[in-house]
């Protein structure tokens, strides 16, 4: 984990016909394919959390393509929001 001294990211979580995807400044860095929802989880890891650092923070934010009365959407948001907040939190711990 190589990230600077409390550093913050915000990826905004995006929706299309194909996929739910996470942008960091407008560049594709994450995708989940609606067809079978799976997640990988090295590639999770590389994306999130390779340059992450005791102190760093994730923010993920629902952008303007994520339809709010569609709740297969909001649920993937959530989990993918609640997955990077637990790791995240477990990762600070370690300073303590």
């Amino acid at each position: 984990m190589k990230g600077g001294k409390d550093m913050k990211r915000t990826y905004k979580f995006e929706e299309d016909d194909q996929a739910y995807r996470i942008y960091l400044d407008e560049i594709e860095k994450y995708a989940i394919n609606k067809d079978n929802l799976k997640v990988d989880g090295t590639k999770f890891y590389e994306t999130f959390f390779y340059e992450y650092s005791i102190g760093d923070s994730i923010e993920i934010i629902k952008g303007e393509t994520v339809n709010p009365n569609n709740k297969l959407s909001l649920a993937v948001f959530d989990t993918i929001d609640k997955l990077i907040q637990e790791i995240s939190q477990k990762i600070n711990e370690q300073e303590e």
